[in-house]
């Protein structure tokens, strides 16, 4: 797999370098110091992912992610970045990134978001995802290409089943698909939006105003 890191901090680029080649599934790195380097790599080189500093000479981050992925969008973008108020992150997703992790996260976790956006999966935890599912779920209707790139319609459609109350043979039926089904369906929600259980969906449907408790 070949990366290309987008970063003008030379120690961390250094470091991100060393972490991926002693992956075992990295096993070429490119690199670029700023945005403009980044897009004129990507065309050079054609890696299989493009890592992104949010903050950057030339072009940041988002202006990089925005041309890369109108330009390659089969090549996923990581945002790396030490910002993570939400209009950094909405930024973020509306140039189309794949995922967003911070620069203090383990080293585990920025390999797992790699390996995530290489077999064609995002990568959004934390308050992150939070942020992500407040401005898609709150403001469906204005946010639908947002939406669309975290959530299926049909996801969104049984958040608000599951928090009214509803079981999963219920929604099944209501639905006319199989339990099994809706049980898919349940996990993927949970993973994306980084619930841990149906409490955590339910508070997070009234605080959104999906249902009315």
């Amino acid at each position: 797999m070949k990366v290309l890191i987008a970063e003008d901090h030379l120690l961390v680029r250094e470091g991100l370098r060393n972490l991926l080649l002693n992956s075992g599934f990295v096993h070429e790195v490119v690199e670029a110091t700023n945005g403009m380097e980044a897009l004129l790599k990507t065309r050079e080189t054609l890696p299989d992912l493009v890592m992104l500093d949010y903050e950057m000479p030339l072009y940041n981050g988002i202006f990089a992610a925005r041309e890369i992925n109108a330009e390659f969008p089969k090549i996923p973008t990581l945002m790396v970045s030490m910002y993570f108020s939400k209009e950094h992150v909405m930024d973020a997703v509306r140039a189309k990134v794949k995922g967003f992790v911070s620069k203090g996260s383990r080293s585990d976790e920025m390999l797992e978001a790699i390996k995530a956006l290489s077999i064609g999966k995002t990568w959004f935890k934390g308050v992150v995802a939070e942020y992500i599912a407040e401005e898609a779920l709150g403001n469906a209707g204005k946010n639908k290409k947002v939406l669309a790139n975290i959530l299926t319609d049909r996801e969104s459609e049984l958040i608000q089943l599951f928090a009214s109350g509803m079981k999963s043979f219920e929604i099944a039926e209501k639905l006319k698909i199989s339990k099994r089904t809706v049980e898919v369906h349940k996990s993927n929600i949970f993973k994306k939006l980084g619930f841990r259980n149906n409490s955590e969906l339910v508070r997070y449907a009234v605080r959104n105003n999906l249902v009315k408790l």
